[in-house]
């Protein structure tokens, strides 16, 4: 199956509609439809899609694991994307958030490998994007660092308190990331697999680190960890293979 023309009597794409579809390349979304279900493009072929203004939502991993999706459009009718929607859609280098979107879910461009940057229109009430990173409106939250950025230091602003889950994940290109005084949260996989991070100093501000936090961060040597952290997920450093030390304040 590699072509699907939906007729304008549906109005509903139900989950895993079409999962699996490995040949799918080529389909079109009629303005009736009003609902895409979880999974339901899941691990399909086609290089873009143009999500129809009569769409509110995209649901939970809808297109996720989409390698040759290159291109999304999603209109300003979207006021939430769901955890996981793009999960794994390494072909995607660039994509825009309209100023609809008001609810973002949980790594929802992890694993997309070729992301360079993140647009937000800006009239967006809730977030905003500064030279390409994914941001709360208030600053206060980073929520993803696209993976591809060249990079190879980041200074994360002094307004954040809280690093996003998977906020840097797979960000090969990194070797230093400076964390300021004023973040309290390390998210769950949050510099998961940064695999070049040689230097990260966790300030005394951070009272908790999330699960697989650091995991596969091959270059990183040396670790401390402040005294005013008091909990610590499972797997923080998971398979860093040349880790040589953990102090703990």
């Amino acid at each position: 199956l590699n072509k699907i023309d939906i007729p304008s009597s549906v109005t509903s794409i139900g989950n895993e509609a079409f999962f699996l579809c490995w040949s799918l390349a080529s389909i079109v979304i009629p303005k009736s439809v009003t609902s895409i279900g979880k999974s339901a493009f899941c691990y399909c072929k086609f290089t873009e899609i143009t999500i129809p203004s009569s769409i509110t939502s995209i649901e939970e991993s809808a297109f996720s694991f989409c390698y040759d999706l290159t291109t999304v459009i999603i209109p300003s009718s979207v006021t939430s994307i769901k955890n996981n929607a793009l999960y794994n859609c390494e072909s995607i280098t660039e994509i825009t958030i309209p100023s609809s979107v008001t609810s973002i879910g949980h790594a929802i461009l992890s694993n997309c490998c070729n992301l360079e940057s993140l647009i937000v229109d800006s009239n967006n009430p809730v977030y905003v994007s500064l030279d390409g990173v994914l941001f709360t409106k208030d600053l206060q939250t980073i929520i993803i660092y696209p993976s591809k950025k060249e990079d190879s230091a980041y200074t994360i602003p002094s307004s954040v308190k809280f690093i996003g889950d998977e906020a840097f994940s797979k960000c090969k290109s990194l070797n230093q990331i400076i964390i300021p005084s004023s973040v309290t949260s390390i998210g769950s996989m949050a510099f998961f697999r940064c695999e070049s991070l040689q230097q990260v100093v966790i300030p005394s501000s951070v009272t908790s680190i999330g699960s697989k936090a650091f995991s596969r961060c091959n270059s990183l040597q040396d670790v401390t960890i402040p005294s005013s952290v008091t909990s610590i997920g499972h797997s923080v450093f998971y398979k860093c293979k040349n880790l040589k030390s953990i102090v703990v304040d």
